[in-house]
């Protein structure tokens, strides 16, 4: 990895005025709860609507940016190909895990040798009789140079970045994310609404029921959670949560938002489809919700904790 064609970064949104990186951090989402529209860019100053970023990066999905909300790793690294040859690139030794899921790949022919080549070998990726549609680190990416126009080059390098999440540090609410960021990326928008939702559940009920079992016995908190709905859950026992605990609530366009997800969830799951015109923004606005209530879940739990 001291190769400098070769490094790692955390993925990141960023500025819509400078284009600084700002990688989706804990401190960064604890920094907006608390601050909401004051947040200010550390490079140019100007003022961060930290929501706006999120929900952009979720809808653009350039270059894997679709990823940066769930802390997806980005990986750089560079072949050099020449006619007729394969070329192979072993994600291993670019500290890309067995465990890590691949979710974005992107090959990106750079200059040809020689300069002045009239044509370019374009990159293809070479597969078994069964093609696996997905990238795994157990093995190498092969290519093949297809060599286009009259004089292709002798050589050309090709950058290839790698989007990707160890899937062995997800707990359920990240894995049901992961689950949603992907299918909103691939168009399967039901399946987004509905694990976004998931992982907003499975985050919320061991929050609740610690704190409600400080005043009532586990067999009456399971009860009562369990006839309770996720609006009453969101709406109401957690803004109680966080006035008994200080802790800033979710703010108003993530929580707008979240009742948005609510409803189209509701409409996935009992009448199997959304809503006629529902938008791709609709969607990642609702997905986005999804991150920012299990980033303001986990950020409270962890008052709650340092509470008792």
């Amino acid at each position: 990895m001291d190769d400098p064609k070769l490094f790692t970064l955390d993925t990141a949104v960023h500025c819509p005025k400078c284009q600084a990186m700002f990688p989706p951090s804990e401190e960064n989402f604890a920094s907006y709860f608390a601050q909401g529209e004051k947040q200010r860019c550390p490079s140019c100053k100007s003022q961060l609507n930290w929501w706006a970023m999120v929900v952009d990066a979720l809808a653009s999905g350039f270059l894997g940016l679709q990823f940066a909300p769930i802390r997806a790793q980005a990986t750089y690294a560079q072949v050099v190909m020449q006619p007729g040859t394969q070329a192979s690139l072993d994600l291993g030794p670019l500290g890309v895990p067995d465990t890590a899921r691949v979710l974005y790949v992107n090959y990106t022919p750079g200059p040809p040798v020689p300069k002045d080549a009239e044509g370019t070998l374009m990159p293809l990726e070479i597969h078994s009789n069964t093609p696996d549609r997905q990238v795994s680190a157990k093995r190498p990416l092969a290519l093949f140079p297809m060599p286009l126009g009259g004089a292709p080059p002798d050589q050309q390098p090709v950058s290839v970045l790698i989007v990707w999440v160890d899937q062995a540090s997800l707990g359920i609410p990240e894995a049901a994310l992961l689950t949603a960021v992907e299918a909103l990326h691939q168009g399967r928008y039901p399946e987004a609404i509905v694990s976004a939702t998931a992982a907003v559940e499975v985050s919320l009920e061991p929050l609740l029921s610690d704190f409600l079992e400080t005043f009532a016995d586990s067999t009456s908190t399971r009860e009562f959670l369990r006839r309770s709905n996720l609006a009453g859950q969101s709406d109401v026992l957690l803004p109680m949560v966080c006035g008994a605990l200080g802790a800033s609530p979710l703010p108003p366009d993530p929580a707008k938002a979240f009742r948005e997800l609510r409803r189209l969830r509701n409409k996935a799951a009992h009448e199997g489809h959304l809503p006629d015109g529902t938008t791709r923004q609709q969607l990642a606005e609702a997905v986005a919700s999804a991150i920012f209530a299990v980033e303001h879940i986990h950020i409270v739990g962890q008052l709650a904790v340092s509470e008792s």
